[in-house]
């Protein structure tokens, strides 16, 4: 009697597997074409843009020095700075107040409440792939440049007549910064850097101290090794304590590399529950 109650019960289980097995095959069939779909019609857009680019996105003039469309769409503002000295220390000090308020209060948290030294290695990577550029790729100076220095000076802006041109070292860095605080958490405050930032860009612009193709590659370049940073500061850390480690082990500190284990091991507890925290 219990065998015969058993079979109904086990054919209706196999008809529900069957069921579910049908429907689980259908939502992934649907999202599967949904998928394709998705694929071919950004496929056609990138076509679409390619080919609209190679028809009439690549010019063809041939120009004995280098042109830049904004440069010639702010020129009536660039004449006007230059002939009229007090606007131009005007937006030359504005600007480099706000650049030096952004820079120290970003090192000044980072110094006191951060502890991984990813911010740190943005900069040393943007900065050296910067000098790197700017002694392989000579741009002249632009008519109108106007980057003299004012009745006050700035701690962390140089002025004068220098051609490090490509890329920008000034958008650059607020970009790292306003990237930085965001992964600190400062998401509002954040904004400050970047408002600077596109006011940077404008009186950079302006007073012709770089080319438009400078100021969108730093902020590019900048936002990339932002990125990377994130992936390898964690294994610079690690070893960098690997290192100090063997130094202490060289010369016998047996003190000193016990407390290193120990905030090594404490470091990598606070990584994981941070990149758990991430992934929530």
């Amino acid at each position: 009697m219990n065998q015969q109650q058993a079979y109904p019960d086990q054919q209706v289980n196999e008809v529900n597997n069957t069921h579910q097995h049908e429907q689980e095959h259908r939502q992934t069939a649907h999202s599967i074409t949904e998928n394709m779909v998705g694929k071919l019609t950004f496929m056609g857009i990138a076509a679409l843009v390619l080919f609209g680019f190679r028809l009439k996105g690549i010019p063809q003039d041939d120009v004995h020095c280098i042109v830049d469309v904004v440069h010639d769409y702010f020129n009536n503002w660039n004449k006007y700075v230059n002939e009229n000295t007090y606007y131009s220390n005007l937006l030359i000090v504005t600007n480099s107040f706000m650049i030096d308020c952004i820079a120290l209060g970003t090192y000044s948290y980072w110094l006191i409440c951060v502890r991984n030294i990813r911010f740190m290695i943005s900069i040393i990577v943007f900065y050296s792939l910067r000098t790197v550029h700017l002694h392989m790729f000579h741009m002249r100076f632009p008519m109108g440049y106007n980057w003299n220095e004012p009745t006050i000076t700035s701690l962390t802006v140089p002025y004068g007549r220098t051609s490090d041109f490509f890329f920008s070292g000034h958008c650059g860095f607020l970009t790292l910064c306003f990237f930085e605080l965001r992964a600190l958490g400062w998401k509002k405050i954040s904004w400050i850097a970047m408002i600077t930032m596109i006011y940077t860009a404008f009186v950079l612009i302006v007073l012709r101290v770089h080319y438009t193709i400078d100021i969108t590659a730093g902020i590019i370049i900048a936002h990339y090794i932002h990125i990377q940073s994130q992936h390898y500061y964690v294994k610079v850390e690690k070893a960098m304590y690997s290192f100090q480690i063997y130094i202490t082990k060289l010369f016998q500190c047996k003190s000193f590399q016990q407390n290193l284990e120990e905030e090594q091991l404490i470091y990598l507890k606070q990584i994981q529950l941070q990149e758990k925290s991430e992934q929530q």
